[in-house]
């Protein structure tokens, strides 16, 4: 699979991927297309599309994106059209979403509102 670029099948384009690891701590707004994965932390806004926010992964802001995979813990609101919170993910602030689903071991702090399709 490549990260970047196109992908072997067919000449689809795949969306980009951007790590950003476990030693790794951004301060300020961070804007992405395409897909973000964080094992570190971030002390701003989150802005995106898909955004994987792994088990060692930390925001300390708000996070808007059309789906999100919260593994790790958000200190902020959360816009989402899509949003699952594994086990061991925490969210603490508002969390609005079209489609949530949470795992069992999650935890959610704050007020949950529902949007219509």
């Amino acid at each position: 699979m490549k990260l970047f670029g196109k992908g072997e099948g067919g000449g689809k384009e795949q969306p980009s991927t951007s790590i950003i690891g476990r030693e790794m701590a951004l301060v300020g707004s961070v804007s992405f297309k395409g897909r973000l994965r964080l094992d570190g932390r971030i002390e701003g806004d989150v802005k995106g599309e898909h955004f994987i926010l792994g088990a060692t992964g930390k925001v300390i802001g708000d996070v808007t994106a059309a789906n999100l995979v919260c593994h790790g813990h958000v200190e902020g609101n959360v816009d989402a059209k899509k949003l699952h919170v594994m086990r061991g993910g925490t969210i603490t602030g508002r969390v609005e979403t079209t489609d949530l689903s949470v795992e069992s071991g999650a935890l959610l702090n704050g007020e949950i509102k529902s949007r219509s399709q």
